[in-house]
């Protein structure tokens, strides 16, 4: 089953900012009436006798990473762990050095040119400038 089946709308199932946490996610997941997706953070709880999910609507999804923080249910309350997340979110230094390491990359390019210089080879073609190709015997 997946994390969001598990999940309570919070307005049934309030949370209290000292009470103990087992986990925290912030995913991007379609709407229970099934129109658009938004962003939910979904908070683990004990509550009675089992581990709940309480889904809390965050709006309409953005491109902010998805992700989970483990806890520790002994030390971390929701209120430090959702700070935590609202820090987490804001961080924008991994989408920054992933989209440095993407603009960076050369393996495509580097690739086609190596194919087209292949196939040039078996054609036994010689390139001269921009477009000009001498066939050879």
């Amino acid at each position: 089953m997946t994390l969001s089946s598990f999940a309570r709308p919070v307005e049934t199932n309030p949370l209290h900012p000292d009470e103990p946490v087992y986990g925290l996610a912030e995913l991007n997941l379609q709407q229970p009436d099934g129109k658009e997706h938004h962003r939910y953070q979904l908070v683990r709880v004990l509550r009675g006798s089992h581990l709940v999910w309480i889904r809390i609507d965050m709006g309409l999804a953005t491109t902010a990473d998805q992700f989970r923080v483990v806890s520790n249910p002994d030390g971390d309350t929701v209120a430090s762990v959702q700070a935590y997340a609202e820090a987490r979110r804001d961080d924008m230094y991994w989408q920054k050095f992933l989209a440095e390491q993407a603009a960076a990359n050369t393996l495509i390019t580097d690739a086609i040119h190596w194919h087209e210089e292949k196939l040039r080879h078996r054609r036994k073609q010689s390139k001269f400038g921009p477009g000009f190709v001498k066939q050879r015997n």
